[in-house]
């Protein structure tokens, strides 16, 4: 029989051990609990990984892919499987690769670094990738590897780079056409600057052909008798020989003052339909004869349906002749000559192109003016070429000339046909 201290020593053992079993119960409970949170809250991040748009992977001390989720595979071309062991430089080469071992250095020294890169994918392609890079350590601060984030952004530069393109075509464009609209605006103020030289030259050429018409008329009539005069006299060689230069002279003044009359006078008439091929027809009629004599080939190509254009013939006429006469003095030696006639968009355009000399640069600007010439002295009066400005523009259209010394020269003629 045990005593009454034993049974109460037994009584409290067994309430010890019951309250011990409590306390194991609780705890049991609570490690249960705490491990059912680890596995949710590892469940819970193993799923935001997976399903993370950006590609993590994690790396032992010697870069070798340790983790990677299903995101980095994508990106690379791999699976996850394929992934784990690989070395992180496998994937790039060259220059990247030097930059690479330098940032492999400031993670050995527990640096974190932030960069863009690009890698070979699995299929070789080069990709652009973002990557953030944190080393990890252990509980004593040791270096354990590395926690890579990688972001692809192969589309975004492909995008940037069409936009620097679509930007710099833009800019070209935009460019050109403000060359183009400088270039017209140009040309407009060129054309308004001939038109005033016209009409002011034209206006001093009716006041001076005017006042010196009348008297070289005497003065030609007078000479002419005089001629007539030493002839029947049967004065010597040497006076018939300048009486003849006196008249071809003072015929030279009669020429000059007419054309400085054509050149200034104001049609009364109303313009007439004219049909081009037709008054290049005639032009050519009364040149053709020059134009053999200077052993020139002439290649006509003219459209047959041109609309008609207003204008006066002879003056449209007189302007033909003074190109097709430019033409032939710039082709001394003989050459080639092209005529041609067509339809623009409402227009009629005319080129006349010759094989002569051509132009200095320096005197296309100045081709269109009064009294401007590039003939020795005596052989011309400067006035054929403004002239014709002058009645093409009244026709509503324009004259250009482009030339190369050496290369010849190329008239154009631009008049709008009739109702455009």
């Amino acid at each position: 029989m045990c005593s009454g201290d034993e049974v109460d020593h037994l009584r409290r053992r067994v309430g010890e051990l019951q309250a011990r079993l409590v306390e194991l119960e609780g705890a049991e409970k609570k490690r249960l609990q705490v491990e059912n949170e680890l596995r949710e809250s590892q469940k819970l991040y193993r799923a935001l990984i997976e399903t993370a748009f950006a590609g993590i992977g994690i790396t032992d001390v010697e870069e070798n892919l340790t983790f990677a989720n299903s995101a980095l595979g994508d990106i690379m071309g791999y699976g996850v499987e394929e992934l784990i062991g690989i070395n992180l430089s496998r994937f790039v080469e060259g220059e990247e690769y030097n930059r690479y071992q330098e940032l492999t250095e400031q993670r050995l020294q527990g640096l974190r670094n932030a960069y863009e890169t690009r890698v070979r994918h699995k299929d070789g392609a080069l990709i652009n990738l973002l990557i953030s890079a944190s080393p990890l350590a252990d509980e004593d601060g040791e270096f354990i590897g590395v926690l890579t984030v990688v972001f692809d952004i192969t589309e975004l530069r492909r995008a940037e780079e069409e936009l620097e393109r679509n930007k710099r075509a833009y800019t070209d464009q935009l460019e050109a056409m403000v060359r183009e609209r400088t270039n017209q605006l140009e040309e407009a103020q060129a054309k308004l600057i001939q038109s005033a030289k016209l009409a002011a030259v034209g206006q001093l050429a009716a006041g001076v052909a005017h006042e010196i018409n009348n008297p070289v008329g005497v003065l030609l009539m007078k000479l002419k008798f005089l001629l007539s005069v030493a002839e029947r006299e049967n004065l010597t060689q040497n006076t018939m020989a300048t009486l003849d230069i006196a008249v071809e002279q003072a015929g030279r003044i009669a020429h000059i003052v007419q054309d400085l009359l054509n050149f200034s006078r104001t049609p009364t008439d109303r313009p007439q339909s004219l049909n081009i091929n037709e008054r290049i027809d005639s032009s050519l009629r009364l040149s053709r004869r020059l134009l053999t004599d200077r052993r020139i080939d002439l290649h006509l190509d003219l459209h047959e349906e041109l609309p008609n254009v207003l204008g006066d013939p002879v003056e449209f006429e007189q302007v033909l002749i003074n190109l097709l006469n430019n033409a032939v003095e710039a082709m001394a030696d003989g050459g080639e000559l092209y005529l041609a006639s067509n339809a623009e968009a409402g227009q009629v355009v005319i080129s006349l192109r010759d094989t002569g000399e051509g132009i200095e640069g320096e005197d296309l600007g100045s081709i269109f003016d009064p009294f401007f010439t590039t003939k020795n002295f005596g052989e011309g009066t400067g006035l054929g070429l403004s002239i014709s400005y002058g009645i093409v523009q009244k026709m509503g259209g324009y004259i250009a000339v482009e030339s190369e010394p050496g290369s010849g020269a190329v008239f154009h003629i631009k008049l709008p046909g009739e109702g455009a």
